[in-house]
């Protein structure tokens, strides 16, 4: 079964995540289905991160992953969960803020390999930006050769 645009889907998925977690948030059973949910849409968006906005949501994912792996790699000063383990969509969040660098610094990786995956993604959403600008560019000096 093939979708005529597959990131459309993702992007609602991805949207009723995120708007879907805070709500539930504090029900346990609720915040592991979102979280196997957001796995899932984490997986499918792989196939497009080269093609695609998924980024944020692939490194969510690896930041999760990482935390599952190695715990204590991120810390948060404002956690919302009282024990202060960082949930799924607080690593969303801190996605969103590392890839668009605006960086606000209360989720901070406390490992080597964390600061790693972190410059990763850094580094990927400048590329990110340089190639819009370049592309952008490309279209502008087409449209003016015509």
């Amino acid at each position: 079964m093939t979708f005529r645009n597959p990131s459309l889907g993702l992007l609602v998925g991805l949207g009723a995540l995120l708007l879907g977690f805070p709500l539930v948030e504090q029900s346990e059973h609720a915040r592991t289905v979102l979280n196997v949910l957001g796995v899932v849409v984490g997986l499918l968006a792989t196939r497009m991160v080269l093609h695609r906005w998924a980024d944020q949501l692939f490194f969510a994912c690896l930041y999760w992953l990482l935390e599952f792996a190695r715990p204590g790699s991120f810390i948060s000063a404002y956690p919302v969960r009282a024990s202060g383990e960082i949930t799924w969509y607080e690593y969303v969040y801190f996605s969103f803020t590392t890839l668009s660098t605006t960086g606000f610094g209360d989720t901070t990786p406390r490992t080597s390999f964390a600061r790693a995956v972190v410059m990763t993604e850094q580094f990927t959403g400048v590329m990110y930006v340089a190639l819009v600008i370049a592309h952008l560019t490309s279209l502008a000096a087409t449209r003016k050769l015509r």
